[in-house]
């Protein structure tokens, strides 16, 4: 029985030393697991905010062309003018209306978007009925007119949309996907 004690211990020994292996390969894996968890989420989460910073930019410069174009549907054939006549601002020229209807296809919402083609569009009834004007068609100046205020309405929602998009995005949560918007 002299063999027992140290086959025993050999065993026991063995054993612990595959015990030891074995958590040593499955703390390794784990380690793994959680850093590549870690990595996707630093990945998402990059991503996001790049995507958020896209998006925002996007709705800034769409905000500059609706106020440029305001300005010009409110200052084109004036109801009282000035002497001398005052400046009609010019409208953003067609590379920059490109360049910012681009980045809204690629970045902004599909609300944003939606209420930026209906803005878009009483911005295209106002130009024909300021080209009615200058051809002194009649009842052109009514039609000036009532496109002024379709425009008005669509800019304050397109405005008011963007404005609570990126509220939502500067605190985190996203853009919403309850947004009413005004048609």
């Amino acid at each position: 029985m002299d063999w027992l004690t140290p086959t025993v211990s050999g065993v026991v020994g063995l054993g612990g030393l595959v015990t030891g292996l074995w958590a040593s390969i499955s703390t390794r894996k784990s380690e793994e697991r959680r850093e590549r968890r870690q990595n996707e989420f630093a990945t998402r989460t990059v991503d996001a905010v790049w995507y958020r910073e896209k998006r925002a930019d996007a709705d800034l410069q769409l905000l500059e062309l609706v106020e440029v174009t305001w300005q010009w549907v409110h200052s084109v054939f004036p109801i009282w003018d000035t002497n001398p006549p005052r400046e009609v601002r010019e409208l953003p020229t067609l590379d920059r209306q490109a360049e910012v209807w681009a980045r809204v296809s690629a970045y902004a919402s599909p609300e944003v978007a939606a209420a930026a083609e209906r803005w878009r569009e009483t911005v295209n009834e106002a130009i024909r009925a300021a080209e009615a004007v200058a051809r002194d068609e009649d009842d052109a100046r009514r039609d000036l007119d009532a496109a002024r205020a379709r425009v008005d309405t669509a800019r304050t929602a397109l405005v008011d949309l963007i404005s609570q998009e990126l509220k939502a995005g500067a605190a985190g949560i996203g853009p919403s996907k309850r947004h009413a918007i005004v048609g």
